[in-house]
């Protein structure tokens, strides 16, 4: 294969089960055992439209999903245009019509809030359009971030939009993009989903994607396949692979109109910039959240322990803790909005039963209820972005676009 910005003194091969593997060569005799014969590339018609089928708007932003495998290389390339995409996964044209266009190529961890404004956009266009469903071919490894900005963005949609990213590369064998990408389709032509959602497999096996809300859903592994996981809520649906069956798994979702009257999509891109997000750790001082306080920061979520703790009071060892809590003190009073969530992902925010938790209520801490830390960091930008400080404050505890539950639902774990 091309050599890239690896080691010079290795060749990368490309091996017949699809993966890859670098060979170091320094001061070894390589030579030719017979040429490669030409491989057989795969094309697809233009893509055509069917009349009887519905339309599903593909926007590729970046990320591992947005690839094939270029036969001429040995790589992967960016796939994004309708034929392109029905040429790399031909059972897209079995279930809609496909348009399909570029927005953005942007690793996403990269990504910042002025990319999910445009995405947001962008999606708002294709809707307008007539598009009854939108798929964004999107990175994994900030996507729940993504997915809850698009949720708050995306006020009154009439149809479905999910975020559907790949594990593995294109050219791998045990690649996941293409199941991904057929369950998110099947989906939003076979359901009355309208709100903003992530599909991906479900298990390490190739036989079912889950749907999990945009607002509930984090990533939970660095590198299975079914590294994403609904948090205190069911997956909103099973889509099974091989049959193509839609089991849907709760009733809490935001669907279409039934009575056919054209919503009216709304479009609320605003984010405020200073709004952080902090995590608390032992042997944490005073000037590293003084950082905000000195800077006007509106917002800030810390990421405390436990149901909702974080240093407060000195003992006789150690006298920083005063100082940490003065520093909160003090921006809660020059009108910051200090929300309060858990690292431990699962379970929720209860600030009425330790003494500490008790003591940063008193001076205005809030709860995050259920919110995972990613999630109230993403809500709370986007309401001091669109409110004021007060208003923001009060609908931080409002549950908006299904970001708050009642009740905490915890799905089996990774085995």
């Amino acid at each position: 294969m091309p050599r890239g910005d690896g080691d010079p003194e290795c060749i990368v091969l490309k091996l017949s089960n699809g993966y890859n593997i670098g060979v170091e060569y320094k001061g070894q005799k390589i030579g030719l055992v017979k040429k490669g014969g030409k491989v057989a590339t795969v094309t697809a018609n233009k893509a055509s439209h069917d009349s009887k089928k519905k339309t599903i708007s593909i926007l590729a932003v970046g990320g591992t999903i947005a690839s094939k495998v270029d036969y001429r290389t040995g790589g992967v390339v960016a796939a994004y245009s309708a034929d392109e995409l029905i040429a790399a996964v031909p059972e897209l044209a079995e279930i809609a019509n496909i348009r399909g266009r570029l927005i953005m190529q942007v690793l996403s961890e990269e990504m910042r809030f002025e990319h999910y404004a445009k995405i947001a956009s962008e999606v708002a266009k294709e809707i307008e359009a007539g598009a009854d469903g939108v798929i964004i071919l999107h990175g994994t490894d900030t996507m729940g971030y993504s997915s809850a900005a698009l949720s708050f963005m995306l006020q009154n949609l009439p149809v479905g939009v999910l975020l559907v990213g790949a594990q593995r590369s294109s050219d791998r064998g045990s690649s996941d993009a293409a199941m991904n990408l057929v369950c998110a389709a099947r989906f939003l032509v076979g359901s009355d989903f309208a709100g903003v959602g992530v599909c991906m497999h479900g298990s390490l096996e190739d036989d079912f994607c889950l749907v999990h809300s945009g607002t509930k859903v984090r990533k939970m592994h660095t590198s299975r396949r079914d590294a994403f996981r609904s948090v205190n809520v069911k997956p909103i649906a099973k889509i099974g692979y091989e049959n193509g069956k839609i089991e849907m798994l709760g009733e809490s979702y935001a669907k279409k109109n039934k009575e056919k009257t054209k919503t009216k999509l709304k479009l609320a891109n605003k984010f405020e910039d200073k709004v952080a997000l902090v995590k608390i750790f032992p042997g944490m001082h005073a000037k590293q959240l003084g950082y905000f306080a000195e800077n006007g920061y509106k917002g800030l979520v810390i990421e405390g322990t436990g149901l909702g703790q974080m240093p407060v009071n000195d003992d006789k060892i150690a006298s920083e803790n005063s100082r940490i809590f003065e520093v909160v003190r003090r921006l809660v009073a020059d009108g910051c909005v200090v929300v309060m969530a858990s690292q431990c992902i699962y379970g929720r925010v209860n600030m009425n039963v330790y003494s500490t938790a008790r003591e940063l209520e008193k001076i205005g801490v809030i709860g995050a209820g259920d919110m995972h830390p990613e999630l109230a960091y993403v809500k709370l930008k986007w309401l001091l972005g669109n409110y004021s400080g007060g208003e923001a404050k009060k609908k931080m505890n409002e549950n908006l676009v299904g970001e708050l539950e009642p009740r905490t639902e915890v799905e089996k774990d990774f085995e």
